[in-house]
């Protein structure tokens, strides 16, 4: 995926997903293609009424516990749909990169100055002694939460000088 499609992306997902979903709406020709205008209605339903939409899961699923869990494992196991996942979450972590990497400033090598996304890293610059494993979807909370330790803590380095560094040190 290339990053003028990773930014677009990052645009529509700082907007609540809600308003996103409702701009998708208005896009679509109803009577078109209904089944894409239904499937993003109840997107859209599902996230400005949460409750209601637990209620009728908990009553579906107390119809028949049976049928609905073999209909879970039939879905687990389709290989298109794990293929599908995989593409997501690949996609969420790149855009959780790039919104880590404006938040702390820039989208280039510290040292080097490279803007290839594909081969920019972090690196922890803090206290020694408080040094941590953080996933990227921690990190990416506390950018959410506006969290300035980060950019204390933190630069963006290639992979290369990020290498060198390490062999150096």
């Amino acid at each position: 995926m290339n990053r003028a499609k990773l930014e677009k992306i990052l645009e529509i997902e700082k907007d609540t997903r809600s308003k996103a979903l409702l701009l998708k709406l208005k896009e679509i020709n109803r009577k078109d293609d209904f089944k894409l205008y239904n499937k993003v209605y109840a997107q859209y339903y599902r996230q400005k009424n949460p409750e209601t939409h637990r209620r009728i899961l908990h009553k579906y699923y107390h119809k028949d516990p049976k049928k609905i869990l073999e209909k879970q494992k039939k879905y687990r196991l389709d290989k298109q749909v794990m293929q599908k996942r995989k593409q997501m979450f690949k996609r969420r972590i790149e855009l959780y990169h790039l919104e880590i990497f404006d938040y702390i400033g820039n989208r280039k090598c510290c040292i080097c100055s490279n803007k290839d996304p594909d081969v920019l890293e972090l690196e922890y610059v803090g206290p020694k002694d408080k040094r941590e494993y953080i996933s990227i979807f921690n990190l990416y909370h506390r950018v959410r939460s506006k969290n300035e330790d980060i950019k204390k803590n933190f630069r963006v380095i290639c992979a290369n000088c990020h290498l060198k560094k390490r062999r150096s040190s």
